[in-house]
Parts: structure tokens; sequence; C-alpha cells
């Protein structure tokens, strides 16, 4: 049994507000014009993280895996974008204004440089965003040593109290449980009303393993 705990809001553009206009973003594939060409710093999608999870939000949920296909291809041969492997890096970057774009980046690296104070932002996109549990997800195995132990864990994770210390407080994201706060969180992570969302369900995350592969493929294929 797994459990979804967070939902953390997938804003994977961000930008040094020092080089990049606000408002000269506003969607995916605004990236590819021309004016972007070497300016944008992208996390690994053939890894487990937020670059992944975007490319399978694109082939999935947004788009179709053929326009997401040619989208990175595109990224990757027209705008010359570079591929780090490390999230954490990406945001730096994009903070130190070594790229004014990061497309990916680690969203709580991103919150951590905007407590700074961090000439950066994300982008809000009219698109819509993936909504995503993260590392907020529990899961349970089947046959447990401490079966009572384990339930008097998760019964008290799930109340009000737990999701407060474990989402809010330690991963620093909204809890999937409306009563729980969202004081402390940045307001950009904060799901917005009437914000068109997309809830990465069992499908988006079991396809993640193939959207490693196909973007693996398009990034050799791109060298």
């Amino acid at each position: 049994m797994i459990i979804g705990m967070i939902s953390s809001v997938q804003r994977q553009i961000s930008y040094n507000t020092d080089m990049i206009k606000e408002g000269e973003i506003t969607a995916y594939k605004d990236l590819l014009k021309p004016q972007y060409k070497g300016k944008i710093a992208m996390a690994d999608p053939t890894l487990t993280g937020t670059a992944n999870a975007l490319f399978s939000h694109l082939a999935l949920q947004l788009w179709n895996l053929d326009e997401a296909s040619d989208y990175l291809r595109r990224l990757l041969r027209d705008q010359e974008t570079v591929i780090q492997r490390e999230h954490r890096i990406v945001v730096e970057w994009v903070a130190r204004g070594k790229y004014p774009v990061g497309l990916s980046g680690q969203q709580e690296t991103v919150a951590e440089f905007l407590k700074m104070g961090a000439p950066m932002t994300v982008v809000v996109q009219k698109e819509g965003h993936a909504v995503d549990v993260a590392a907020g997800a529990l899961g349970l195995p089947r046959v447990s040593p401490h079966p009572n132990a384990a339930a008097v864990f998760v019964n008290w994770i799930l109340t009000r109290e737990g999701q407060t210390l474990f989402a809010i407080k330690g991963y620093g994201s909204p809890s999937r449980r409306l009563d729980v706060s969202t004081e402390g969180i940045h307001p950009l992570f904060v799901p917005r009303p009437g914000e068109k969302l997309f809830d990465s369900d069992e499908d988006n995350i079991a396809a993640r393993g193939k959207m490693m592969d196909v973007a693996r493929k398009i990034i050799e294929e791109s060298r």
C-alpha cells in the first residue's frame, strides 16, 4: 500500500530576475524562442527527480509522447540547453546568473534561495502544473514484523499534527490534508484557487521508467 501525503506543485521553470523580465516566459514552449539559445540549464531527465517528472507530465498529461520528445530534442539541438545531473546546481546557476533560465531545478532549493533573497523566481503558467507527491509517499509492506507499531505510526503521521511536522516543517510543501496550514511555505509553491493542476496518478508514475529510456535516447542522439 502506498499513500501520497504531499501536494507538491511543480513550478518547473525558474529564472534570474536581473536577466529575464517578468512575463517574458509564460509557457514551456516559450523556452524555444531564439533569445533563450544557450541560456538554459536543465536537470537530467534520465534520472529520478523533477526533470523525469516533467517529461512524463508533458508526454502523458499536457501533450503526448511525440510532442514531448520533439520538445526535448529542440531544447537540446536548437537551444543548446545544458544538462546537469545535480538538480540543486541548476538552481544555483540561475541564482548566480550563470544561466538566466533553469528547467526542473530542485524546488526546495528554489524556495531556499528565495528565502535568502536571491534574484530569481518561478513561472506560474496558464497551461497548468503537475502536482506530485515528491518524497511524501508512505509505503507499507504487505507483511510487517510489527504491524501494530506500523499502524500506530501511520495513524499519527496522517493526522493534522503529523502532517504539519512532516509536510510543512519537514519537507516544505503543502499536505494533501486540507485542514493543514500552509504557513511557512513560500506562496509560489501553494496551489492557487482555480489553478489548472494535473495530479500525478499511478499510471503516470509507473511510466516514468519508460520516460527515462526515451529521454536517454534523445540525449544520446543530440550529442
